[in-house]
């Protein structure tokens, strides 16, 4: 049976993003002043992403994603915009698909990462520096070692990364029920680090502004 991964990104990922931006929206109209005040700072703007699956079937997914929902973009965004990238197994996106669909929490936290890393203050403090990087996570449910790229402040991914990440999924399991943020695991030694460790230190401060 062909796998059907890229079709259901494609009709769904606008969907459950439409269906988690409401539900941001009403909790921050019902006191959640915090949230509020990070929707608020996202504006009305659209980010350009890239979502690039390896593997079998995989291929690239270009979006423009904002407040206003998540777009599927036609062709690719220029290298010089602002904008992220990620780059992902095709696996780990289907099984994050069905994790968001049985889950839509998840996906609520996704989009309120990215409304920080949509702000006026992320475009400042990305305008003068961006960032590809490599991470693994080993321990991940149903799916073991997860590695990924990541690009923050540019909608492309480097032939090489500047550094490299690791760290255990329980740590992030446990940072998020800790409400800690990146830059916390980093000045807490759980991420260790391979590469320019001073790019990376200079990664976790942009981070920690964006809180």
């Amino acid at each position: 049976m062909a796998d059907d991964t890229l079709e259901r990104l494609r009709i769904r990922l606008p969907e459950l993003f439409a269906a988690a931006v409401a539900r941001l929206e009403q909790r921050a109209a019902g006191g959640d002043g915090a949230l509020a005040q990070r929707l608020a700072a996202a504006g009305d703007a659209s980010v350009p992403s890239l979502l690039r699956l390896t593997g079998e079937g995989g291929d690239e997914l270009w979006f423009d994603a904002g407040r206003g929902g998540l777009e599927l973009r036609a062709a690719p965004a220029a290298a010089s915009e602002f904008g992220h990238a990620l780059e992902l197994p095709i696996a780990a996106a289907r099984y994050a698909l069905l994790i968001a669909e049985r889950e839509p929490s998840e996906i609520e936290e996704v989009v309120g990462a990215l409304a920080a890393i949509a702000s006026a203050t992320a475009r400042e403090a990305l305008a003068r520096v961006s960032f590809c990087f490599a991470i693994e996570v080993p321990n991940v449910p149903v799916i073991g070692t997860l590695r990924a790229r990541v690009g923050f402040g540019r909608p492309v991914l480097a032939a090489r990364p500047e550094f490299s990440l690791a760290v255990d999924a329980d740590e992030l399991e446990d940072a998020r029920e800790q409400g800690l943020g990146p830059h916390q695991l980093f000045l807490a030694g759980k991420i260790k680090i391979e590469g320019d460790a001073a790019k990376a230190m200079q990664l976790a401060m942009v981070l920690a502004q964006l809180r």
